[in-house]
């Protein structure tokens, strides 16, 4: 109870717990969030969404409801419906923190998501800020397939090229109509195969991968901060047509940045393993439209490189045959 509001001669709730509920959590398609529990929801949706907006009132000492500070769902079976990615799961046994501080609401929830058949478990922090109806959220998994987040997000559905076990962090920051304005994320992934789309479309067994960058909305910029990939000593990557090589790849690892609004690409700090030589390269791309569209996409490419440390009895295993054939006699 609220010592504040027992001043004022107030019976007043600092604190609700709510244990075992079923609830859906919604979003429809113009961004509006919907909450209630999923035995009488007609009814209680207004109620629950009351609990919230209490939670974020000032307290009033005509609103005893208003004191209340804290909320915490325990054990709760949740049902997310979001009509904006066409999109639903369900979280079994969740549990769920929320508390109000100076700016909005703050919170943590341990959640298990079934999503595509999948049991993945996902550990959360939550902030919205009530001014500019802004939520920031903070995941930290381990051991989940990468095919779950392109699952929540068209835009990353390139992260299902890695078939692989993925762990780390994501942080993003969002409208509540489902625009990103940044996200931070940290990722490493096992061993696993990494399937590279056209005109590279091949399977490569990899050891290991590290990704760590930054994602800017506004700007539609992604900056990639640091990409590694391990591929082992016995690795190899078939260059496309024309070319047409096998070239021994063991890791490879990579900066750079991709600028949504111009369509270009900037490649820095190339640095390849090539089973013994070394290679580093950058590259500019003007024209890059996504991975997706690489093979048909109008592109002008700036690529310099060097390599070193190649015996000459071995220049035919780095030279393709497409380059001349005075390498390979």
């Amino acid at each position: 109870m609220s010592g504040q509001a027992l001043i004022s001669g107030l019976l007043a709730p600092r604190s609700i717990e709510l244990f075992g509920p079923r609830l859906r959590v919604s979003r429809n398609l113009s961004g509006d969030i919907g909450i209630g529990f999923m035995e009488t929801e007609a009814q209680s949706k207004d109620f629950a969404l009351r609990l919230l907006n209490q939670l974020l009132a000032e307290p009033d000492k005509d609103n005893p409801m208003s004191y209340l500070t804290r909320l915490e769902v325990v054990s709760a079976e949740i049902t997310l419906d979001d009509q904006l990615l066409g999109k639903s799961w369900v979280t079994q046994s969740a549990n769920v923190r929320l508390r109000r501080d100076a700016v909005g609401l703050v919170g943590e929830a341990d959640l298990e998501l079934d999503i595509d058949g999948r049991e993945t478990k996902f550990s959360t922090t939550v902030g919205y800020q009530t001014s500019v109806r802004r939520l920031d959220v903070t995941i930290n998994f381990s051991e989940v397939s990468p095919a779950v987040f392109s699952s929540l997000y068209y835009e990353l559905g390139p992260l299902r090229a890695l078939a692989l076990p993925l762990k780390g962090t994501v942080t993003v920051g969002m409208s509540l109509d489902g625009i990103i304005e940044a996200a931070n994320f940290n990722l490493s992934g096992g061993r696993g195969v990494l399937n590279l789309p056209s005109p590279f479309k091949q399977s490569l067994p990899v050891n290991g991968v590290s990704l760590k960058g930054i994602y800017e909305g506004g700007e539609d910029r992604f900056d990639i901060e640091e990409m590694n990939i391990d591929l082992g000593p016995k690795g190899s990557l078939l260059l496309p047509a024309p070319i047409g090589h096998k070239m021994p790849l063991a890791s490879l690892s990579l900066k750079g940045r991709y600028l949504g609004k111009t369509g270009r690409l900037e490649i820095t700090d190339i640095v390849a393993d090539l089973g013994g030589p070394s290679a580093k390269a950058s590259a500019v791309v003007d024209g890059f439209g996504g991975i997706q569209d690489i093979a048909t996409a109008n592109m002008s490419i700036d690529f310099k490189g060097s390599i070193k440390g190649v015996a000459v009895d071995q220049l035919d295993r780095y030279w393709p045959v497409a380059f001349g054939t005075d390498a390979h006699r």
